[in-house]
């Protein structure tokens, strides 16, 4: 194998704002069982899950390269230290793109030497190769012109937002079993325009997230058109237009609950460039559905209950040996992903909902097992064992259902003479 500069690596891929302490070593299996490996980063910025492969290892072959995969960068929340998007004053359009409720889902193609494609390889936000929970919702997915679109082109990246039934999360969406929304492409490691990804959408024959409304910068004032054909005009800053989205999304929330028991709009995400002309992603979330999150008491389990389904879009399958050999891993990832909205204090007083909460999930994505075969294969699989002992086998192998140990201990009790 070549030597690797990681130094290089950050300046060349990564414009030097990701350093080497940021990327961590990773060695993966794509869905066709090609071996991948390289360097990943993980630092929350506009390369956050953004990848360098450095060799590949085929049925046939093995060899040395060199691919970047730009990911999909951290999105802010809109306060008034984000509202950076770049001034026209004569006139600037921002479509506002409803913010589904699924899974982050990229697609990049896979390379050998001779640029031939070896593989469409998806990956989820952070990790190098999407699990196996993904790839199985992915399997109801119509990939044909996805396919073709990627053997005429190289250096691109698509991402879709992977959401339905299938994939719930928070919000319902009752018509939609398991579908994909285009809501970005990269070319060459720069963002395509909002046109040019209308352009990819149609011919990849899927759709992109509806458009919510326009915010639109027109002669020093800031305008708004919505959806549902109503505007507010003449907003002196981005800040009160915005501010004015959110408004207009709690109302039409809490009209649409009324109708039909639960909410429709996680939210809005405003694509376009910064001061800096650099590509920007704003989401806005109804302010209602913080204060739904959020009591004085700490954190309210629909927000925990997010962050623990991010972990296992991440982890899917993988998450339960995980917990098995670290139980640390998954509190930290949700806690740090908590301490993006909530105060330390509130995250900490929230640790054992947590557990709860990753626990009761960790179950329900899982066959359900009686606890009778459980015990049947507890005594099974360990001959010549006492009760205490196998209570602790127990633990280990099903935290998920610690909440019915004295029942497994008077099964095993009568199990075991």
């Amino acid at each position: 194998m070549f030597m690797i500069d990681i130094n290089k690596i950050c300046q060349s891929f990564f414009k030097g704002k990701v350093k080497p302490k940021h990327l961590s070593e990773f060695v993966a299996t794509t869905p066709q069982k090609n071996i991948i490996s390289g360097y990943i980063n993980y630092k929350p910025n506009e390369f956050l899950g953004s990848m360098v492969i450095t060799h590949i290892k085929t049925k046939t072959n093995e060899f040395d390269t060199l691919q970047f995969v730009h990911a999909m960068p951290k999105i802010h929340y809109f306060s008034s230290q984000s509202c950076y998007l770049a001034d026209d004053y004569n006139y600037k359009n921002y479509n506002c793109y409803e913010k589904l409720d699924g899974t982050c889902l990229i697609l990049f193609p896979l390379f050998d030497n001779a640029n031939q494609l070896i593989e469409i390889v998806p990956k989820s936000r952070t990790q190098p190769v999407a699990n196996g929970f993904i790839i199985d919702m992915l399997k109801y997915i119509d990939m044909l012109y996805i396919e073709e679109y990627f053997t005429k082109r190289t250096g691109t990246v698509l991402i879709f937002e992977l959401y339905g039934v299938l994939n719930r999360h928070e919000l319902l969406y009752p018509q939609t079993y398991i579908d994909i929304r285009l809501i970005g492409q990269i070319v060459h490691n720069h963002f395509v325009s909002d046109k040019e990804l209308d352009i990819t959408a149609k011919e990849l024959h899927v759709e992109r997230p509806r458009i919510i409304c326009n915010l639109i910068c027109h002669h020093n004032y800031w305008n708004i058109d919505f959806f549902d054909g109503t505007s507010i005009n003449q907003f002196p800053t981005q800040y009160d237009a915005i501010n004015a989205i959110q408004v207009f999304l709690d109302n039409y929330n809490k009209e649409y609950e009324k109708r039909n028991h639960y909410i429709a709009l996680e939210g809005v995400v405003i694509y376009g460039q910064n001061i800096n002309d650099e590509h920007l992603y704003i989401k806005v979330k109804p302010s209602d559905l913080f204060e739904r999150l959020t009591t004085e008491h700490g954190i309210r389990r629909v927000f925990i209950l997010k962050e623990v389904r991010k972990y296992f879009d991440e982890y899917g399958y993988d998450a339960k040996s995980i917990y098995q050999k670290d139980r640390m891993h998954y509190l930290n990832y949700v806690k740090k992903n908590l301490l993006e909205e909530f105060s330390e204090d509130a995250v900490r007083r929230s640790e054992s909902k947590i557990e709860t909460v990753f626990l009761d999930t960790m179950t329900a994505r899982e066959p359900p097992i009686g606890l009778q075969q459980i015990c049947d294969e507890l005594v099974q699989n360990n001959p010549d064992t006492d009760v205490p002992d196998l209570m602790r086998i127990f633990a280990f192998e099903y935290p998920e259902h610690k909440k019915k140990s004295r029942m497994v201990y008077q099964i095993l009790k009568a199990k075991v003479k």
